[in-house]
């Protein structure tokens, strides 16, 4: 049995199955997973890089200056408190009580919640209020993918996640703090791109994973001690 994280297993579909492959090499990236809270999967040499306590990869807790947000993990300032899709929501309900004839307010009053979806779609429909939220954390995801390309040296990212269905604005927010984050002589080879098929690459990267294991594990087997040894 294999036990891994949904980050991790999306990584290595997409190591595996991705388009970078066709580029040769160990083709190391980055995975990012932008949903309720922000994931991540690192591939460096050509293997899933989990680190000394699991946590390799995981820029959602990468600390954001300026921001105090208090973060699930329990620290303050986390990437994922904000800009993952709980933070937003968090944001759009606190919007929507101090302006409740505001578009977000007057959208509390009829449906009685809100959403990262709701902050996102008025946004994309011109509220300055929402935009102004919405590019401040697409600036934040790409600032810190960009300082994550300068420390591990890996040259793609790939976005996927729920969150960015259909929110083109938060995309181009996530471009922009990239490129001016990254180094800018690595600027022109870094690669940010969406993920193809994201919504299948954590099933298919378990697979693929568990594959990998069950094959390592018959090969350390043929190398067991021989028969009437000890």
């Amino acid at each position: 049995m294999v036990v891994e994280n949904d980050a991790n297993c999306a990584a290595w579909a997409e190591r595996m199955l991705g388009p970078g492959r066709a580029r040769g090499g160990e083709h190391d990236l980055l995975y990012v997973v932008m949903g309720t809270g922000i994931g991540s999967g690192l591939v460096l040499h050509g293997q899933v890089h989990r680190g000394a306590w699991g946590t390799g990869g995981e820029i959602g807790h990468t600390q954001v200056p300026g921001s105090g947000r208090l973060c699930g993990c329990g620290n303050r300032g986390c990437l994922e408190a904000v800009a993952g899709g709980r933070a937003l929501a968090s944001v759009a309900l606190e919007m929507a009580k101090a302006s409740p004839s505001s578009r977000l307010g007057r959208l509390r009053a009829r449906q009685g919640a809100l959403s990262a979806w709701d902050l996102l779609r008025e946004a994309e429909a011109g509220d300055a209020p929402s935009v102004e939220v919405r590019d401040r954390a697409g600036l934040a995801v790409g600032g810190v993918l960009g300082s994550a390309v300068n420390l591990l040296g890996v040259p793609e990212v790939v976005l996927g996640g729920r969150l960015l269905y259909r929110a083109p604005g938060l995309v181009s927010a996530i471009r922009k703090g990239f490129r001016e984050a990254v180094l800018p002589q690595v600027r022109s080879r870094a690669r940010l791109r969406h993920a193809r098929g994201w919504e299948h690459r954590n099933a298919v990267g378990a697979m693929l994973l568990a594959q990998q294991n069950a094959k390592g594990q018959a090969k350390g087997a043929g190398r067991g001690r021989p028969a009437g040894g000890f």
